[in-house]
């Protein structure tokens, strides 16, 4: 199975590097570009040639481009360099195509001018907007970018990197730059231009060797295992043949870890509702079917019994449990003691239903707080817990909706309870903080992969040291 390049940029990017990437967008050329000489590249490779025909009148006949078709199957980053050997007329125009699922983009280049355009081909409704009309597969062209050079074009080169950006260098020198979600896995060349022709090379891809060099002695983070959230709309669709598929696969899969997708803000003060269904508030994802808020604790004493475990935290805090700003307003900053009174009530109630309390409680999932409240949240949470008697229930920190807010929470956090700010509690031990990592299910639009009925999670059991030791 072939990995797309939006699951690198959703799982290992924060949106501000994103972000940036999409600003690296090449403007509209000033000027000319002065080619360097192109520099030293690796020998072998797939050559190509597009010959002149050998007399006027001896013309290429079929339809469509004369074309060269390159066997390899691309992967989701990769760098490849065409080296031009021979360019036999100006008149004669070099297509370098890429295609994929959902579109491609093509390097056009001739007569001193390199074009960048990507195009999508997937949906009928591009038909008006392709310049082609009632063309069998219409496309649209959504983003295109040129520049013009001077000197002898001797490679050109193109990547595709993980930070959803398409690069083209001419000669070795970075021209053309765009933000790409495109992935490709197939590519081509093409010659326009009747009387044009030229003769090249594809470079062999470069294998670089990566050592990474492990001390068994040496911890720093374990594993506890995979799984995700199943909301009990979904898992009640199937069928009872369907039940029993699903659960066959997430033993065969390990996919053990149930993530609580409960009951936030609907929640009554009494904490009565858990499971529910009439009260369960529906979260959309586009026109989907919703996902709901709520819990089913006989799907959970299932994961159980299977060697599961079973993972809790509010998307949503309880209106009851949120302050008030001085409009009268209701924010996102809890109550403390009414927050810590709802997590340790819902393992109150799973221990009741299931015969065991949820193995791991999260402070909060993808709610932006100031650090100082993250601090307290959990203090007053492992308090609560060790109160109620759930000292074995483990913490996990707040889910942040980006990567760099989590690292920035987990550095204030550390500081504050280093420095005894906010507490006299002294810090809690490693074992009592856990941290989740959402790495969610492939799919073409980021609505539609939220909506899966599965979220997939890693869970790791943080360690005194967070750094991880690798050696390239």
């Amino acid at each position: 199975m072939k990995i797309s390049r939006r699951d690198f940029q959703t799982t290992l990017l924060s949106a501000s590097a994103v972000a940036q990437a999409a600003t690296q967008d090449t403007p509209s050329p000033a000027h000319k570009l002065a080619l360097p000489a192109g520099p030293a590249v690796v020998a072998g490779g797939e050559p190509f040639d597009f010959p002149l025909p050998p007399s006027p009148r001896l013309r290429w006949k079929v339809t469509g481009l004369r074309r060269q078709y390159f066997m390899e199957w691309l992967p989701a980053l990769f760098e490849r360099t065409l080296v031009i050997e021979e360019w036999k007329t100006p008149q004669s125009q070099l297509l370098w195509i890429f295609t994929g699922p959902m579109g491609g983009f093509t390097v056009e280049a001739g007569a001193g001018k390199v074009r960048l355009f990507q195009r999508y081909d997937d949906s009928p409704a591009l038909a008006r907007f392709s310049p082609v009309k009632q063309a069998r597969h219409p496309e649209a062209v959504v983003e295109e970018s040129s520049v013009e050079y001077d000197g002898r074009l001797q490679s050109i080169a193109v990547m595709l990197d993980h930070r959803l950006t398409l690069r083209v260098a001419l000669n070795g020198q970075e021209s053309l730059v765009q933000h790409c979600h495109l992935d490709v896995n197939r590519h081509q060349l093409a010659l326009a231009g009747e009387e044009g022709g030229f003769r090249g090379r594809l470079s062999p891809a470069a294998v670089e060797t990566a050592t990474v060099t492990v001390d068994p002695t040496t911890r720093y983070q374990q594993m506890i295992g995979w799984g995700g959230t199943t909301p009990p709309p979904a898992f009640a669709e199937l069928s009872q043949e369907g039940k029993r598929a699903w659960w066959r696969k997430l033993v065969e899969y390990n996919l053990l870890l149930q993530r609580e997708y409960p009951i936030g803000a609907q929640l009554n003060p009494e904490m009565t509702n858990w499971d529910r269904a009439p009260d369960a508030s529906p979260h959309y994802y586009g026109d989907n079917f919703p996902n709901c808020e709520t819990s089913d604790f006989a799907y959970n004493r299932r994961v159980r019994q299977l060697g599961g475990k079973v993972i809790f935290e509010f998307w949503e805090l309880p209106v009851w449990a949120r302050q008030r700003d001085s409009q009268g307003k209701i924010t996102d900053i809890p109550k403390m003691p009414e927050y810590a009174k709802a997590m340790v009530r819902y393992c109150q109630v799973a221990k009741e239903k299931t015969g065991a309390p949820p193995e791991i409680v999260g402070v909060q999932n993808e709610v932006r707080q100031p650090p100082e409240i993250w601090q307290q949240m959990a203090v007053s949470l492992r308090q609560a817990l060790d109160n109620g008697g759930f000292r074995d229930v483990k913490i996990h920190m707040h889910n942040p909706p980006t990567l760099a807010e989590g690292v920035a929470a987990v550095r204030a956090f550390d500081a504050s309870m280093s420095s005894g700010a906010g507490t006299r509690k002294k810090k809690p031990p490693p074992r009592s903080m856990t941290t989740t990592s959402p790495l969610r299910v492939p799919s073409t639009s980021r609505q539609t992969r939220r909506n899966s009925a599965f979220f997939w999670a890693a869970t790791f059991s943080s360690r005194p040291s967070p750094s991880i030791a690798t050696a390239t």
